[in-house]
């Protein structure tokens, strides 16, 4: 069995990504304004609160809901990153206003 993702459990750190920050699934049918809704191929259910990969800049490259199976990160900090939301930071990083 791998591990859980959870509220203090982000995925590890892969690829061209910067962090991990706390949020909803970013491309649900819910994340868009009503004019765009109809656009959303499909209703994936509820929205669901995960970890969003930010890449270094700034963009959401992926999103894993809580409650996935994979390998955790194992070296990082939570702290407010750039909006203010909670944030897994590889060592040594540090966000400020």
């Amino acid at each position: 069995m791998q591990d859980v993702v959870g509220t203090d459990a982000p995925p590890e750190f892969r690829g061209g990504m910067d962090y991990w920050e706390r949020s909803q699934d970013p491309w649900h049918r819910d994340a868009f304004p009503p004019e765009y809704k109809d656009a959303i191929p499909h209703d994936a259910g509820e929205r669901r609160d995960g970890w969003m990969a930010i890449d270094y800049a700034g963009n959401a490259i992926g999103f894993v809901p809580d409650g996935s199976e994979c390998k955790l990160a194992d070296d990082f900090t939570i702290q407010a990153g750039p909006y203010k939301h909670n944030c897994a930071m590889r060592p040594n990083t540090r966000y400020t206003d």
